[in-house]
């Protein structure tokens, strides 16, 4: 494990808990630029893992537009294109398509149904969690640390642009999506995977008459 930060108290904060979890010899804390470290054709770390978690407070201020994140997002992205890479957003970060390639997906994790982060998994990484490529996901941690995943299709991600199966009186149960589906634009693909019906749109509760809805699996 090699960690990077150009903050010397982050640094040493890291490789002291770094090394209560693994040997010491395994752990390498270096307090720099992570640019410096990591310059553009460093092969030595195809067959590694890079996570990277931009600084989104930058000059004490929150930023929910990457181009405002330190490294710069175009270094982040060039690095993403060449590494398999996991890059922590935060859950309202906004990226456009020109910002993204065909072998990335974006992941929205809540923790009991309050949304903490995006992640963007790229390149190697979206296969080796049978990811769509190009697509979203969410993922719902409970108290008890079991975890849900719904991971739509691709091409059912632009389903939040249209109208779905909207119904305008509520029927039998009212269903209400985990908060990482709606900040991932994921409740009409939601409604549609499970067959429900939304009351009046996609931002509104969902809706079944199904007697054996599946709660406890369906993040829900």
């Amino acid at each position: 494990i090699t960690a990077i930060d150009r903050d010397p108290l982050i640094a040493a904060m890291a490789k002291v808990n770094l090394r209560r979890r693994d040997h010491p010899k395994r752990v390498e804390v270096r307090c720099q630029e992570v640019e410096s470290f990591l310059p553009m054709g460093f092969s030595g770390l195809q067959d590694s893992q890079l996570h990277i978690d931009p600084d989104r407070r930058v000059s004490d201020r929150r930023h929910t537009a990457v181009d405002g994140y330190e490294p710069e997002w175009q270094w982040v992205k060039e690095t993403a294109d060449r590494f398999p890479t996991m890059v922590k957003l935060a859950p309202a970060a906004r990226l456009s398509d020109e910002m993204l390639t065909s072998l990335q997906h974006r992941c929205w994790i809540s923790l009991q149904r309050s949304v903490r982060e995006q992640t963007l998994l790229c390149g190697e990484l979206v296969d080796r969690n049978a990811l769509p490529a190009s697509g979203r996901s969410a993922v719902m941690i409970a108290a008890d640390a079991t975890t849900r995943l719904f991971a739509p299709p691709a091409e059912a991600v632009d389903l939040w642009k249209s109208p779905g199966n909207s119904v305008t009186q509520p029927k039998a149960k009212l269903v209400d999506p985990d908060p990482a589906i709606r900040a991932g634009e994921l409740t009409v693909a939601f409604a549609e995977t499970f067959g429900l019906s939304m009351i009046g749109g996609p931002t509104g509760f969902l809706t079944t008459d199904q007697d054996d809805w599946p709660e406890g699996e369906a993040m829900a």
